[in-house]
């Protein structure tokens, strides 16, 4: 399998999440911190993606060069529906990711994001994972 190397915004990946286990209050755009991410492969033909760290800021956004077309947090905070493009790591072509995460504790962030990467040299693929992020 292609293994992807991806730069991501705060996604801006479970098929469900799952039940929060804590008392907790969302703030999903105001959370920052050094988070570590896992993705799993629910569907298609991209391949395992590596863990990453990011550093979220003050604005809760991760430092990057992506383009958002959407980004909408919900009231309550506790849901992140994102779409946006990244380069690709080489700046041989470009990943379009869209996707939902919800916080499920104060240290947990998780949800499907659906990827389509276009390459220069690797051609184009599409998958979907379930990303889980965690604060450290």
């Amino acid at each position: 399998m292609k293994r992807l190397v991806l730069m991501l915004a705060l996604v801006s990946t479970g098929a469900c999440a799952s039940e929060p286990t804590e008392a907790f209050t969302c703030g999903i755009g105001e959370l920052t911190g050094t988070w570590h991410v896992h993705y799993e492969q629910a569907d298609g033909n991209c391949g395992d993606i590596a863990d990453e760290t990011v550093i979220l800021g003050a604005d809760g956004q991760a430092a990057g060069a992506c383009t958002v077309y959407a980004s909408e947090i919900s009231p309550d905070k506790c849901r992140l529906d994102r779409d946006f493009t990244c380069p690709t790591v080489d700046g041989a072509g470009a990943q379009h990711w869209v996707g939902t995460l919800r916080q499920t504790g104060s240290d947990r962030l998780e949800g499907p994001f659906t990827v389509q990467l276009d390459h220069r040299t690797v051609g184009t693929c599409r998958s979907t994972y379930n990303v889980l992020w965690t604060k450290e």
